[in-house]
């Protein structure tokens, strides 16, 4: 089981937020959005430091902003324009020192404490990739990765494939399933949503 020391984590705030965004409006970043007096990236942040030797923010746009989260790694060109976040994924593992890459998307906030160190434990028999789901959903991003599938997924992308699950299970990824309790794994990607998360009702997913 790998040390947190050998950990990077990587915050997933690279996308478009198309469901929060509303022709003739401004654009908007999810990921500065807030909930409960802080931007979502500093809830995902607060909860990888002391778990993780580094945090890493995949992140287009506002990259001052972000960077005070941790350092900002920007999609490769070499990927194109929204390659989705398998892009920020390999952007960020072929820059690599450490040997795990442990990613969660900027727009959950609320996973479990354990969340990483289950992961880990998947990841003692052999497996170079773990994520977690639950008895209903499956959430893919919410992973833990080897850096030696970084060919893998860079071959994958230059093939033009973008599928999450797809890949993952090409590698020989593994699922760790946890309790549904609605909160946990609560995906805010739509204005109704985050009005939800700021009421404490995480019951519609």
């Amino acid at each position: 089981m790998p040390e947190t020391s050998h950990v990077t984590g990587l915050i997933l705030a690279g996308g478009r937020a198309s469901r929060f965004q509303c022709q003739g409006s401004p654009i908007i970043d999810k990921g500065l959005l807030v909930l409960d007096g802080l931007p979502l990236v500093e809830h995902v942040q607060r909860y990888m430091k002391g778990r993780v030797g580094q945090v890493w923010v995949s992140a287009n746009r506002n990259l001052d902003n972000y960077g005070l989260y941790g350092r900002v790694v920007t999609d490769d060109v070499l990927y194109g324009h929204d390659a989705g976040p398998l892009a920020g994924v390999a952007s960020a593992m072929s820059q690599l020192s450490s040997d795990w890459l442990f990613t969660l998307p900027v727009d959950t906030p609320f996973v479990p404490s354990d969340l990483l160190s289950c992961l880990m434990a998947a990841t003692a028999q052999g497996a170079r990739l773990a994520s977690a789901r639950t008895s209903s959903r499956q959430f893919p991003l919410c992973m833990l990765v080897h850096r030696s599938v970084t060919g893998a997924l860079q071959a994958y992308l230059a093939g033009g494939q973008r599928r999450v699950m797809s890949w993952q299970q090409q590698v020989g990824g593994v699922e760790v399933c946890f309790e549904d309790n609605g909160r946990d794994f609560f995906n805010i990607n739509t204005p109704n949503a985050l009005q939800q998360a700021q009421m404490g009702n995480y019951d519609s997913q």
